[in-house]
């Protein structure tokens, strides 16, 4: 007796050779379950497009039912098989366009899709389909009909996407966000999932938007982030390689911090193995500490633990000064960490380590949040919730945090001529720092720098030296090879 499996492969073979018709629903569905059962995504695409019987069955099966549950419950599920990056690798992308096409014109699914998903009618799964479907059709360079971006600019203006609770479906709507941003500047769209921003709520193209610290949704994001190689800044127009090469340190820096806050909250969402670290739990906010009458301090938030505090509360109050004055490390003032309510982010913050709450009957220990959006989130979490965890990432962003914010203030580049601009062969920038006399006498013959510089020992220098010693003290920039 024959499986189901290989019936429905059996199935889809005789409709793509055209001994099968596709004539009613049941056929379309049947149709669909068979592609499903293909493993290979690229392959069945393949296949489809290179027959016209099954092109002409996808195109009538997706208009015999256009209602909200037969969307929801098989015509969406055969967009989540068609977004497989593996198909838009197929001839540059051509192959899927091509299916799209089959499926959208004329537009009566698309009229269906937008109809169930003005009504609310559409599930989460066939939302971030119909997303997906809508960002496809507005990226093909053909698909400049006004009435798609119009339709485009509804969906996005509902809000919905962006309030859901689904990470994916907030990152499908910023990311359609962004697509309808570059038509609207005019800007050509080669590659929609490989440019700056849309890929998060704190994805941005213009550097200077985007947050120090990642947000729940950038945590959650799995899209690779965006950078350029140095050869990629070199190639943009001079008058834009400047901006180009700050945005890149920007975010090049920025994804080095990320890394180790990443691992971190990987590891707390089950994705990685780590090491033990300190985590608070059980926590609630008892008062608001800024500091004493002496000495004022930014405001922080004064928090109980039910777990994580032990080793203090395992001794009593002289046990525990004396061994917070002998591990500094322990609670380590200004130490990074994040707060948590499951697997969501709800804000970033540091450790005031401050020795009269520690040392009381019930420790406490003060957390700084960082940035005003966040305290208020975190103070509206505490007041709605009561399983909110605070974890240690040991990552030092005292070390990043002012490189960044100075990245983003900085508007020039100095020696941008020399560094970025710099042909083969051309004459470097001179620098007028030294006096020329001392130069010219270090360009006729002089071999020691022990008069020059008045030292007590000789210096004697050979010639490639001394001409690396000169154009340093001429030059604005060199590039010297070091033995």
């Amino acid at each position: 007796m024959t499986s189901r499996t290989d019936r429905l492969a059996k199935f889809f073979d005789l409709v793509l050779s055209g001994k099968r018709p596709v004539a009613t629903v049941d056929n379309f569905t049947l149709l669909l379950e068979a592609i499903f059962e293909k493993n290979n995504h690229a392959a069945c695409v393949e296949r489809i497009v290179a027959s016209p019987a099954a092109r002409n069955a996808i195109h009538a099966g997706v208009r015999f039912n256009t209602k909200p549950d037969f969307l929801n419950r098989h015509t969406a599920l055969f967009l989540q098989y068609l977004s497989d990056p593996s198909i838009k690798t197929l001839c540059n992308g051509q192959h899927l366009r091509d299916i799209v096409e089959v499926m959208i014109e004329p537009r009566t699914l698309w009229n269906a899709f937008m109809k169930a998903f003005q009504a609310n009618a559409l599930t989460e799964p066939a939302v971030q389909a119909f997303t997906w479907l809508v960002i496809e059709c507005l990226t093909h360079a053909s698909a400049n009909e006004a009435d798609m971006v119009d339709d485009a600019h509804t969906v996005v203006s509902s809000g919905s996407l962006l309030k859901s609770t689904s990470p994916e479906t907030r990152a499908y709507g910023h990311k359609l966000k962004q697509v309808l941003e570059l038509k609207a500047s005019n800007t050509f769209i080669e590659k929609s999932d490989y440019v700056p921003g849309g890929r998060h709520d704190n994805d941005h193209v213009d550097f200077r938007q985007i947050a120090i610290y990642p947000t729940n949704d950038e945590s959650c994001s799995v899209e690779k982030p965006f950078y350029r190689r140095a050869d990629e800044i070199l190639q943009l127009p001079i008058e834009k390689r400047v901006a180009g090469h700050l945005d890149n340190q920007f975010r090049l820096l920025r994804e080095d911090m990320l890394s180790d806050i990443r691992e971190e909250l990987q590891a707390v969402k089950g994705r990685k193995k780590r090491r033990t670290v300190t985590t608070l739990k059980g926590l609630s906010v008892k008062e608001i500490f800024n500091g004493t009458e002496r000495r004022m301090t930014p405001c922080g938030l004064v928090i109980t633990c039910l777990q994580g505090l032990e080793a203090l509360k395992a001794r009593d109050k002289e046990g525990r000064k004396a061994f917070l004055k002998n591990d500094r490390g322990y609670l380590r003032h200004q130490s990074f960490g994040c707060l948590l309510r499951g697997k969501e982010i709800v804000s970033f913050a540091t450790v005031d380590r401050q020795i009269d709450y520690l040392l009381e009957d019930e420790p406490k220990i003060v957390l700084r949040i960082i940035g005003d959006d966040a305290v208020r989130k975190t103070l509206s979490y505490f007041k709605l919730y009561s399983d909110l965890m605070f974890l240690f990432v040991d990552t030092a962003v005292f070390a990043y945090e002012p490189i960044l914010k100075r990245l983003q203030e900085k508007a020039e580049l100095p020696l941008a001529e020399d560094l970025l601009d710099y042909q083969r062969d051309s004459e470097i920038s001179s620098s007028n720092i030294i006096e020329e006399r001392l130069i010219k006498d270090l360009d006729h013959g002089v071999r020691t720098l022990q008069d020059v510089l008045t030292s007590e020992k000789p210096i004697n220098l050979d010639s490639s030296q001394m001409q690396a010693f000169v154009s340093g003290l001429t030059q604005k920039s060199r590039t010297s090879s070091l033995p």
